[in-house]
């Protein structure tokens, strides 16, 4: 617990609660524990802050896995390395949300029930939401880890006062403060102490006796999250070797070209060849164009049926990416969209915007 974490944001600015607009989910990685923030921007300040609460509280992980946005890419890294010189910081593969597909399958989780928590509470104050939120995901089941990510971070199932005892409803109405609770489970301690220790022994024992259990619950919980998500990427791995098989040099392929990399009327895939395979299992691709600078895995392409391109076909001097290989491939400009980073408006030729 606590060695790999992952952390990435939800948009809600088409929605704002206020003066909140994101939302940001931090999930320990084995656990599947969640914990959210509202906040305002995506400013490294402001995420690094909330960062920083999150690693007082129940301590900085060895690993924090992020996403390619830039909010924690710059000063973020600065700021939690300097605080925490172990800290290890990976990006996810850009464009690739799969290698971020733990917490992403929480953002949607998180954005199905905030929908579900404001209808139900007719309000638009989703901000006021995210810890009921939070908290009924995890005491919700998770079928990856087979249990309660509540009760994998903690070793217990989680609770809500006296309504989660053993206690009965009807005398539950009439408890009023601790002294009627003493009394009431005073007799079952009385007698569980004497069976379990024979009436020998002190409270200190009992005590000592008492945390041992709770450490070991919590670490047979935890150790049956890491066998079960060992079973699920075994499983996941099956089904994947399954349905992408391995290629041969000389097989045609189509690389999925990601929307922002393709304009609109342009086709969804890029068809190379494979020109070679290193001994990690990555395939080298080429294109009528040039060779693609990425070397890519059997997942992210689809083998074709039919020889539309031959190995001779490529250009081998000439090595691309896959955005300028979408471009010259388009029947247009290709994506063509350039953001403007200008701080002023963009009047003269020594404006990039001005030129393109």
């Amino acid at each position: 617990m606590n060695s790999r974490c992952q952390v990435d944001l939800i948009d809600f600015q088409t929605q704002p609660d206020g003066k909140f607009k994101f939302i940001m989910v931090y999930q320990d990685h084995l656990a599947k524990f969640i914990l959210l923030r509202a906040l305002e921007s995506k400013r490294a300040e402001e995420v690094a802050y909330h960062l920083n609460d999150i690693f007082l509280t129940i301590g900085a992980p060895c690993i924090l896995q992020s996403d390619n946005e830039r909010e924690f890419v710059n000063r973020i890294i600065c700021e939690m390395t300097s605080l925490w010189p172990e800290l290890k910081l990976v990006h996810g593969k850009p464009r690739h949300s799969q290698s971020q597909g733990s917490v992403e399958r929480a953002n949607q989780d998180v954005e199905n029930m905030i929908s579900c928590w404001l209808k139900d509470n007719h309000s638009t104050k989703w901000s006021e939401g995210l810890r009921y939120v939070q908290f009924v995901k995890n005491r919700a089941y998770h079928s990856g880890i087979k249990q309660l990510p509540y009760k994998a971070m903690f070793g217990v199932k989680p609770r809500v006062g006296l309504s989660t005892t053993s206690l009965p409803p009807e005398i539950i109405k009439d408890i009023q403060d601790e002294d009627d609770v003493q009394k009431l489970i005073e007799t079952d301690l009385n007698h569980r102490h004497t069976n379990d220790h024979n009436n020998s022994g002190d409270d200190s024992d009992c005590n000592d006796i008492e945390t041992s259990k709770i450490g070991d619950d919590i670490q047979k919980a935890r150790q049956t999250a890491a066998e079960n998500l060992q079973k699920q990427a075994k499983k996941m791995k099956s089904a994947s070797d399954k349905s992408h098989p391995p290629a041969k040099v000389g097989d045609n392929v189509t690389v999925p070209i990601p929307d922002v990399d393709r304009g609109r009327g342009d086709l969804r895939n890029v068809i190379g060849v494979v020109l070679e395979i290193n001994n990690d299992g990555l395939y080298k691709i080429g294109t009528k164009h040039g060779i693609l600078q990425t070397l890519y895995c059997r997942t992210e392409f689809d083998i074709c049926t039919q020889k539309f391109l031959q190995e001779s076909d490529v250009n081998q001097d000439v090595q691309i990416s896959l955005r300028t290989a979408a471009t010259k491939h388009s029947v247009g400009t290709g994506q063509g969209f350039i953001r403007c980073t200008c701080t002023k408006n963009c009047a003269t030729n020594r404006c990039q915007c001005k030129k393109k």
